[in-house]
C-alpha cells in the first residue's frame, strides 16, 4: 500500500514538473531553467521527467513486481540528480531556483529509500509462496528468530 502511494505520488512529481517545464517554454512566459543554453536540454529534462512519471503507473500496478523501477528511479537516479544539481551550484554561477530540484530530487530520494526499507522489513516476516494449483499461501521465512 505504501509502494503504490509512493508510485502515484512521483509519478504525479514526474509528469507535473515535465509538463510544466514545457508548458512554461511554449508560452515563453520564462524559460524553464534560467541559464540553460541552449534550451533543448531543458526541453529534454522536461521529457525525461514525463517519461520516467509515466514510468511509474508499472510499479503503481504492481509494486512487489516491479521494485526495481523504485530503486533505479526514485533512489538511485534521483540522488544522482541532487548531487549533480549541488556540484554545480557550488561550482558555477547557477540560479538559486535550482535549489528547488536539489530539494525535490533529495526528498524523493529519501522517501523513497525508507518505504522500501520499511516495505521490506515486513516482507521479511512473511513471504508469499506459489502452490502448484496457482493459489497464494504465506509462509515464514526460517531463520529469522524462530
Amino acid at each position: 500500500m505504501l509502494l503504490r502511494g509512493l508510485a502515484g505520488l512521483s509519478a504525479a512529481y514526474g509528469v507535473g514538473a515535465g509538463a510544466l517545464l514545457l508548458l512554461l517554454r511554449v508560452l515563453g512566459s520564462a524559460p524553464p531553467l534560467p541559464g540553460v543554453e541552449p534550451n533543448i536540454y531543458a526541453d529534454l529534462n522536461a521529457v525525461f521527467l514525463i517519461a520516467i512519471g509515466l514510468g511509474y503507473g508499472l510499479p503503481w500496478r504492481d509494486p512487489d513486481r516491479y521494485r526495481a523501477y523504485f530503486w533505479i528511479f526514485g533512489v538511485v537516479t534521483k540522488s544522482a540528480g541532487a548531487c549533480v544539481f549541488v556540484v554545480h551550484l557550488l561550482t558555477n554561477a547557477a540560479p538559486t531556483v535550482y535549489w528547488l530540484f536539489v530539494a525535490a530530487d533529495a526528498t524523493f530520494a529519501a522517501l523513497t529509500l525508507i518505504t522500501l526499507a520499511v516495505c521490506s522489513a515486513g516482507a521479511t516476516r512473511a513471504s508469499p509462496l506459489r502452490l502448484n494449483d496457482g493459489s497464494r499461501t504465506t509462509r515464514r521465512r526460517e531463520g529469522r528468530g524462530q
